[in-house]
């Protein structure tokens, strides 16, 4: 079998292993990841294959005021009632906890370009998540109803018009590290063409 091997630092990684430790978080603790790391690995995301060169992404890291705002946002949004200290618990491991930033993707007018910028756009997810990984950070892609929402817009400053919220990655540490979903096999979904 032949083995990849990514230099970081000063140790070799495997980059199998670095796609098996790949997990989404569903909650994150207080730990903090530093900016460094996080600007790190967004740089190295805009390596992502991207047809035309059109580079259609634009990233949004939000800070201590902006997070606090999309966090009081989302408890009136989920939560009709004052929330209990579980509820209240629940929403800052999502939403204070870990560093935010929303990725959105500019508005193309063609259909086959759009959908080839998303992919781009899933791409660099990819490449930000096995980053993260190889450092031992978690993260989650998020596609909440909040991404979507006109508060989350102005928030950011950004023009519906202009570009479109792909998503909001959430890159911390695990409350509690996630199981290996049953993935299915190779030979279960490849098809041999002669």
């Amino acid at each position: 079998m032949l083995c990849v091997k990514f230099l970081y630092g000063d140790k070799n990684v495997e980059i199998q292993e670095v796609i098996n430790q790949c997990r989404t978080i569903h909650s994150f603790n207080e730990s903090k990841v530093s900016k460094e790391i996080i600007l790190k690995g967004l740089e190295v995301s805009l390596k992502a294959p991207n047809h035309k060169f059109t580079f259609p992404w634009k990233y949004y890291y939000l800070g201590d005021n902006s997070q606090r705002k999309l966090f009081e946002f989302v408890l009136t949004q989920k939560f009709d009632e004052a929330p209990s200290e579980e509820q209240l618990a629940g929403v800052k491991s999502k939403i204070l906890n870990p560093t935010l930033v929303f990725f959105s993707q500019k508005h193309n007018p063609d259909p086959f370009y759009a959908k080839e910028d998303y992919a781009t756009m899933a791409c660099s997810v990819q490449l930000l998540a096995l980053y993260l990984a190889e450092k031992g950070i978690g993260y989650k892609w998020s596609t909440a109803a909040f991404t979507r929402s006109d508060f989350t817009y102005e928030l950011l400053g950004i023009d519906k018009e202009q570009e479109e919220i792909v998503g909001c990655i959430m890159i911390g540490h695990a409350q509690n590290a996630p199981k290996e979903r049953n993935r299915p096999h190779l030979e279960d979904i490849l098809v041999h063409c002669e």
